[in-house]
């Protein structure tokens, strides 16, 4: 496989990084705080026209998400938004990264991505 190949099978998340910094107020150093919110996901090793390959990547992005966004006290309601907005926004950064129509299906077909995007989409009690 070209090196051109590989380089365009991984994902590296710095944006995605500073943005779940800045969403969950880590208490760090700009470059610490950077250093620990980035994720690069390998999938050199799986093919994409392979629906069992698509669910074992987007299995991965789903972990790479969780770890950048990193967890929060459950007791604390804004929080635990922000790291779920935090999360939802990494995972479709990846796959849009990714740009693959399997794993793309996949992401709209994950019931709990769909239901909270319809949440936000309802217009609200006054």
């Amino acid at each position: 496989m070209s090196s051109k190949v590989q380089n365009t099978r991984r994902i590296v998340w710095t944006a995605i990084g500073l943005a779940a910094a800045s969403l969950l107020s880590i208490n760090a150093h700009a470059g610490d705080a950077l250093a620990a919110a980035q994720k690069t996901v390998d999938y050199t090793d799986l093919n994409l026209a392979v629906t069992a390959d698509v669910n074992v990547l987007y299995t991965r992005l789903q972990a790479a998400a969780k770890a950048v966004c990193g967890s929060v006290d459950g007791r604390q309601l804004r929080q635990v938004q922000q790291q779920r907005k935090c999360y939802r926004d990494a995972l479709s950064a990846a796959v849009a990264t990714v740009n693959h129509n399997s794993v793309t299906a996949r992401y709209h077909s994950d019931k709990g991505i769909r239901v909270v995007e319809r949440r936000a989409s309802m217009p609200s009690r006054s």
